[in-house]
Formats: C-alpha cells, sequence, structure tokens
C-alpha cells in the first residue's frame, strides 16, 4: 500500500514559539498557531480532515 503523505506541514514562523501551517499542494496559509501543543492539535486536525475527505471521494456512497 502506497504511505500517505500530510497535506498540511508546519514551518517556524516569526518568534520562537509561533508556527504557520501551509497546504503543501497550494501553498497557501493555512493557520498560524502559538505553542507546540496547539501546533501538534491543529495539524492532527486538519491533516485528519483531509484523510476523511479523502475516503468520502474514493468510497462514493452506495444506494
Amino acid at each position: 500500500m502506497a504511505q500517505l503523505h500530510d497535506r498540511y506541514k508546519a514551518a517556524p514562523f516569526g518568534d520562537a514559539d509561533t508556527w504557520r501551517i501551509s497546504d503543501t499542494r497550494t501553498g497557501a496559509l493555512i493557520s498560524v498557531v502559538k505553542g507546540s501543543e496547539n501546533l501538534k492539535r491543529r495539524l492532527a486536525q486538519l491533516n485528519g480532515e483531509d484523510t476523511v475527505r479523502q475516503g468520502a471521494v474514493a468510497q462514493p456512497e452506495r444506494v
């Protein structure tokens, strides 16, 4: 099975504990968060939502 890559990635932004989250497909800035725990939580949320969307597209509803 092919390994899926996270759509959203983080990079340092401004001061020491501020991060920007970008969409790796479009390069768009999605969010700016402060603190490593907030960063982990937001990345998990965004990448989880993307995984659910991908699954919904890959498996159309059966009637």
